[in-house]
């Protein structure tokens, strides 16, 4: 598939890097009583998360060992592979140099490459072209963070080679309807990433293959992590499209459960929960990136963040 296309990409990708620097935000609080206090570091704790989330839009040090180890922005990365797979020079220049679920000497077959990060990266940026959705030839992509599949939660931009890909409701990468080629850019995740996989695997007939680029964050940048200390929760299914449970380890007694959208204007409120289990429910939010954060007695609990699809 990859030798037949031709390249009408532009000569270079164009990345617009937005790195959060948390030494333009210095906040001081007194120790004197303040009955807006909780008010405000709940303000800044989701405008943190908010500014954080949009800060990794696109990552822009470059990976491009297709085995062994290189050392990109002082980050050592192991590249291993398994089953198809192959290297990319000539189409799509967004997607160099890597090939999955195809090999120019054995063909079409399930494949994966794995990324070991070592000190663990706070966000990654791929993206993605020649993913297949022709006739009887269906095929997937899927991301494994730290050796637990990923659910993407939204489709990218226009990777300008191919048509937009489909997001499936697994948040997996899947080709367009009857499209030879699909895919898009900047599919950026934040975490303590100690390991990205990326698996191409047919779901019907041959999957052809698919290419990617991958990218990691400066060093020195916020995760969501690391900007509030949590008490571990468990947040499923996420994405959802009609209702989420939050589990937290925690017993709550009358907490509160606070949700913004992207603009950090509240849209939810859940007062007086108790327990350690939180149904979410829809309603009528549109779909897209919230964030949420639980408090009890002037604590916050727990932040994170919600993607709602349809």
């Amino acid at each position: 598939m990859g030798y037949q296309k031709t390249d009408i990409s532009p000569k270079k990708p164009t990345f617009l890097p937005l790195i959060f620097e948390p030494n333009y935000f210095s906040f001081t609080f007194t120790k004197n009583y303040n009955p807006n206090f909780m008010k405000t570091k709940l303000l800044l704790t989701l405008l943190t998360l908010l500014i954080a989330e949009i800060g990794f839009a696109q990552c822009t040090n470059q990976v491009e060992n297709l085995s062994g180890t290189s050392v990109v922005n002082g980050v050592t990365v192991a590249v291993t592979s398994t089953g198809a797979v192959d290297f990319n020079t000539v189409y799509c220049n967004a997607t160099f140099p890597y090939f999955v679920g195809y090999n120019a000497g054995t063909g079409s077959a399930n494949g994966t490459f794995t990324f070991n990060f070592s000190p663990p990266v706070n966000a990654i940026t791929l993206n993605f072209s020649g993913v297949s959705n022709s006739g009887e030839n269906q095929e997937i992509v899927v991301l494994k963070i730290n050796g637990v599949q990923y659910p993407i939660p939204s489709v990218g931009s226009a990777n300008g080679c191919d048509p937009l890909a489909i997001l499936t409701a697994e948040g997996n990468i899947a080709g367009c309807s009857e499209c030879p080629v699909s895919g898009w850019n900047g599919t950026t995740i934040t975490g303590n990433i100690s390991s990205l996989t990326v698996l191409d695997s047919a779901i019907s007939g041959f999957g052809n293959g698919a290419l990617f680029s991958l990218f990691i964050c400066e060093g020195g940048t916020v995760s969501l992590s690391q900007i509030e200390p949590k008490n571990k929760y468990r947040l499923f299914p996420n994405p959802f499209s009609e209702q989420t449970t939050l589990q937290i380890e925690q017993q709550l007694k009358n907490a509160t459960l606070t949700v913004c959208n992207a603009l950090g204007q509240k849209v939810k409120e859940m007062n007086t929960i108790s327990g350690h289990s939180i149904p979410i429910f829809r309603d009528n939010l549109p779909k897209g990136l919230y964030i949420f954060s639980l408090t009890e007695e002037n604590n916050v609990i727990a932040t994170g963040k919600l993607v709602i699809t349809d």
